[in-house]
This record gives structure tokens, sequence and C-alpha cells, in this order.
């Protein structure tokens, strides 16, 4: 590959969850050959010095060994949030590179997620509905074939990566979710069949009053809004394993992935750009069986 994405990873206060992060990038078959952009948030206003020192760790840890083929670190002064950090930093990197992958400091990838992702990037990279490749793959019960990839008419947030044409959609303002409320068809649509109250997790993300600060739900809206898809993996290549009472966002896990090999790769990668309705079914059968939260607004 002559032009490999640079990867953007985003830390806060878990030195060990950002270590295992670190090391499982470095891992990575194109590591060595690639650029890696970390942004080490700051420090809330009130932060306790036992927060403090994590957050100091965190930025030890990440300077400490050249992860990747060349390394830049930014640190916050101040708490931007996980929102802002996203939005600003990888708008700041796509902007220059045209591509980015993007991860969090709690997730652990496969040796060959990088290959994936740049394989992806280059081979849709002027397809305009395509929005989105996604590192992971929800943990069916049924076997779905290995080593391949197909599209859906969705969004995850564990490990992606897009380009500049895409990203440059994104709306900070997300206009337009308002129908939502007013339109049944397409509030059940974007719940996925009634399965996930996504539209109200949008709505109270557009409230000043939000008790959850979240980019890729509006992110999920952008997509949805302009008939977008993303490219998935047959088998996850992205494990999540910051689940916890020191997450910020993720205190429990109601995706429980049991299936993830870090050995894992894909070689097919569809020529036809259209959505694999089997597999899309799949998916919206798995939301049903797994979440039982109340979806209408």
């Amino acid at each position: 590959m002559d032009k490999l994405a640079p990867i953007v990873l985003f830390c806060y206060n878990r030195p060990q969850h950002t270590k295992q992060t670190l090391t499982a990038l470095s891992e990575n078959i194109l590591a060595e050959q690639s650029e890696l952009f970390v942004f080490c948030d700051g420090p809330k206003a009130d932060a306790t010095e036992e927060q403090l020192k994590k957050i100091e760790e965190v930025r030890r840890i990440v300077k400490i060994k050249k992860w990747c083929g060349n390394v830049t670190v930014f640190e916050s002064l101040s708490n931007k949030g996980l929102a802002n950090s996203v939005i600003d930093g990888v708008t700041k990197i796509v902007k220059e590179y045209e591509r980015v992958i993007v991860l969090e400091d709690d997730l652990i990838t496969s040796k060959f997620f990088l290959e994936y992702m740049n394989t992806a990037l280059e081979k849709y990279k002027g397809e305009e509905r395509v929005m989105q490749i996604s590192g992971f793959m929800f943990p069916l019960k049924q076997h779905l074939p290995e080593a391949k990839s197909f599209f859906l008419p969705f969004s995850t947030s564990w490990g992606w990566a897009t380009w500049s044409r895409a990203w440059n959609k994104f709306d900070p303002q997300a206009l337009g979710y308002k129908k939502l409320s007013e339109d049944d068809v397409l509030r059940c649509k974007f719940n996925l069949d009634s399965t996930y109250p996504f539209t109200e997790m949008l709505i109270n993300q557009m409230s000043e009053s939000r008790t959850v600060d979240s980019w890729a739900i509006k992110w999920w809206w952008k997509i949805f809004s302009t008939n977008g898809i993303s490219l998935f993996p047959s088998e996850t290549l992205v494990y999540n394993n910051g689940f916890g009472s020191d997450a910020t966002h993720t205190k429990t896990n109601e995706i429980q992935v049991v299936n993830f090999n870090d050995s894992s790769s894909i070689s097919y990668f569809p020529e036809e750009i259209e959505i694999d309705n089997a597999k899309w079914d799949l998916i919206k059968s798995y939301y049903k069986e797994t979440f039982s939260k109340p979806n209408n607004i």
C-alpha cells in the first residue's frame, strides 16, 4: 500500500487501558509504516489529585516508546470531553490527510486491523455513498463467512475510519433531527425497526440538559439522513475492554464480545456498493434480542 491512513487515538485518564490499546496497535503488521496522532484530554476543573496522576500517567505511557512509525502527541490543558475531542481531532487530521483511522483508549485491535482499514479506505475512496469503515462486528449467534466484508446502512464507533469527503458532511447541529419526533416511520427506521432508542439519545444529546455527550449519535444521524452506508467485517477486528466503573461513558457492557481473535483478518471486499440485506436483518434481530429499552419518544 502506497498511502497509509494516519491513526488518531483519543486518551484521557485510564493508563492501563491506554497501554493495552497501544500495545495491540503496535503489533499490527502495518504499524511501523503508519503515523499515529494521540490526543490526550486534559483535567476537569474539579479533578482530584488521583485523577491528575492518572492523566499524567497516560501521557507518560503514550510517550514511553515509539508505538508506530511516527508518533505525535497533543496534550490539552483543560478537559474537552470525549465528543469535542473526537470531533476536533478527526477534523484536524482528516483535513490534512483526507482519510483517517480512529481509535479510543479502550479498544484492542487485531493484528490485521490496519491492513483491513487501509485496503478498504483505498478501495472505496471514490464511492460517495460509503461514509465509514467499521472494524467492529456484533457477536451474532449466526456464523458469518470468514474473512469477508459487506455493506450495512449503519455506523459504529469502536474502531472506524472515514474520508474527508464524508466527514465534511458531519453536522454538530444535527439539522433535521426534529423530524424523528414527528415521523413515526422515520423514527422506527432510525431506531433499527424500533429495537433501540437512538432517537431518544439524539434528542437528549441536542438538549441543553443532556445527560450524555456523544458525537457518535450525530454521526449516525448524518449517515442515516444522507442514505449513507458503512463497510463491516464478518468477524470483529476490535474488542472493547473499557467497560467498568472507571469508564466515562461505558459503565456496563450489554454487547458481550466473546469471539474476538487478535489474528482475525479480512480478505474479501465487495465490488458492488449495495446493502447486504440478509446481514442487515441479522443485526436488527441481534438488537431486538439484546436490548429491551423503550424506544418511542
